[in-house]
């Protein structure tokens, strides 16, 4: 048992240099990026939000949830700096910038949905497995703050999910800031069609009174 025991402690550190090795090599290709083409850069984020997500995935099944847990909050990093980059453009890309940030909140929920798959709740007072509906369920009322009470977390994976409840407040905001953007511009491209069918309604009259 010591063997094993001293054999996990040293793959998982192995995996925690990987991690870090992985980020770095990201941050600094991100870094030369920016520098030499932003259409480029805007690129790569999305594409090192993607594989942070994709890492988190993958680590959410066998690792340290903590190691999950960092890979999302390095992924919504990079989504929300694609997110903000989105809506900066000067046509306001709202629903381009909508839709990829609502997969992103999808990605997160089902990764931490996964941890407590693995580990399981507490309900009743009782060490209890459970579904991985019943995880879907509970991740969510995580991410939203709700806290219905019928589910706790273990000891275990605790901090787990204050960092998803944090990662909720803020992109909850953005979310409703977004959905509230993608219909200004609605409201705004409506309004130009009907300024734009009033200006050629006026045109043809004063056309037809000039014959």
């Amino acid at each position: 048992m010591l063997i094993v025991s001293n054999s996990l402690k040293v793959w998982d550190i192995n995996v925690n240099l990987m991690l870090l090795m992985v980020q770095r090599l990201l941050r600094r290709i991100h870094n030369k990026l920016l520098g030499v083409n932003v259409a480029v850069a805007d690129a790569m984020n999305a594409a090192c939000a993607f594989i942070s997500f994709l890492m988190g995935f993958i680590l959410s099944f066998f690792a340290w949830p903590e190691l999950a847990a960092i890979c999302v909050i390095s992924g919504f990093y990079f989504s929300f700096y694609v997110v903000a980059v989105s809506i900066g453009e000067s046509s306001g890309w709202h629903n381009r910038a909508l839709r990829f940030y609502f997969l992103i909140l999808i990605i997160i929920v089902n990764i931490f949905a996964i941890i407590y798959w693995r580990y399981g709740l507490i309900q009743n007072g009782n060490h209890v497995e459970i579904s991985y509906f019943t995880s879907i369920y509970f991740s969510i009322t995580t991410w939203t703050t709700l806290g219905y009470g019928d589910f706790s977390p273990v000891e275990r994976i605790r901090h787990i999910t204050s960092i998803q409840a944090i990662l909720g407040y803020v992109s909850l905001g953005v979310l409703i800031s977004l959905a509230s953007g993608y219909m200004n511009n609605l409201a705004t491209n409506r309004q130009s069609v009907r300024e734009h069918n009033r200006e050629l309604i006026e045109q043809r009259e004063k056309d037809e009174k000039d014959s």
